[in-house]
């Protein structure tokens, strides 16, 4: 039993694997991670050459990568709908309070610390093409994806 459980828990962090779900200051830990998502990824590559490097990432699942841009109140959304298939890209703005308030107070990037009075409702939906992705959060360690396309007719 132990060596199955030691089995998947080497599985479960690799590197694509290891930051899953969590919300990453791009200056800090998620540096090593945009290096590897923008090496990884053209489409994510081209828009950080585009846009700058962001201040916060989320990778949500192996599917789905979210760039965020505090100061210009940008979250890019790249979903990839098969492993092989390129990513696509859908674009929220202004950041939706469910972002702000996962976001740590951090001067540099300017993030202010959540208000205790707002209702947190620690979702939001990004419309990419006909597909439509929604990101929720229980915390800033704990979010998951789940993008779906145009209901069958």
């Amino acid at each position: 039993m132990l060596v199955l459980l030691a089995a998947c828990e080497g599985l479960r962090h690799n590197a694509a694997t290891r930051y899953q779900g969590m919300l990453l200051d791009a200056r800090d830990l998620g540096a090593v991670e945009l290096a590897r998502l923008t090496a990884a990824d053209p489409a994510v590559r081209a828009y950080v050459a585009a846009h700058g490097r962001p201040d916060f990432l989320l990778v949500p699942d192996a599917s789905d990568v979210e760039l965020i841009y505090y100061l210009p109140s940008v979250l890019a959304h790249f979903h990839r709908p098969a492993p092989d298939a390129p990513s696509a890209l859908g674009v929220l703005s202004p950041l939706p309070d469910g972002v702000l308030n996962l976001l740590p107070r951090d001067i540099r990037a300017g993030t202010p610390t959540p208000s205790p009075e707002n209702p947190i409702t620690n979702c939001w939906t990004v419309a990419i093409g006909t597909t439509t992705c929604r990101t929720c959060c229980s915390g800033p360690l704990a979010c998951q994806a789940d993008c779906r396309g145009p209901a069958p007719k």
